[in-house]
């Protein structure tokens, strides 16, 4: 291989990389899981992973397809310099863009977030886990600060997928259990 075609090759996984970021990041603004965008794209979670990390390869139509949801041209998108855009701005955007388009998928930015990512894109980053919670004053949490209701018999199952994740430390010595940042 010669160095024009090494260079170019790093030329591509570094642009390929900063589309995976941009990609996560966006994704993490909206607390959305890869299959619930999936199922409105048309694209499997999975490939979302691989463009989020990215792994780009012969995927090039998923990743307009991820693009366009988010309400982005491909310029605006590859646009690295420009700040990523607030929780409300991304929401407009992608309002204005599906609307004019003619598509309701970006309702599901109004649906309430699966446990497991509200912890992976939300409350990790608060207070909240800095001393130890049970499931129950996590559930508190989620309604007082984001009006999100989740059931008392699943919140302990998706907290201890968290520990599984290794977000989260459990004592499972407390009754009820309780859990906290590692």
């Amino acid at each position: 291989m010669d160095n024009k075609s090494l260079i170019y090759k790093d030329i591509i996984r570094e642009l390929n990389k900063k589309s995976g970021d941009k990609l996560l990041k966006t994704r993490a603004i909206l607390v959305l899981s890869r299959g619930t965008i999936g199922k409105k794209i048309s694209v499997d979670g999975q490939t979302i992973g691989s463009l989020e990390e990215g792994e780009t390869g012969g995927h090039t139509d998923k990743l307009s397809a991820l693009i366009l949801f988010y309400g982005y041209t491909h310029k605006e998108f590859y646009d690295f310099d420009k700040p990523l855009p607030t929780e409300r701005q991304l929401k407009s955007r992608m309002k204005r863009f599906h609307e004019a388009i003619g598509s309701d998928a970006y309702k599901i930015i109004y649906d309430r977030p699966d446990l497991i990512d509200l912890i992976e894109f939300r409350l990790l980053a608060t207070d909240l886990f800095s001393e130890w919670v049970t499931a129950e004053q996590v559930i508190s949490y989620c309604k007082t600060k984001y009006k999100f209701e989740y059931l008392p018999s699943s919140t302990p199952n998706t907290l201890d997928n968290a520990v599984k994740k290794g977000w989260l430390a459990v004592d499972e010595k407390a009754k009820p259990k309780r859990y906290r940042k590692k």
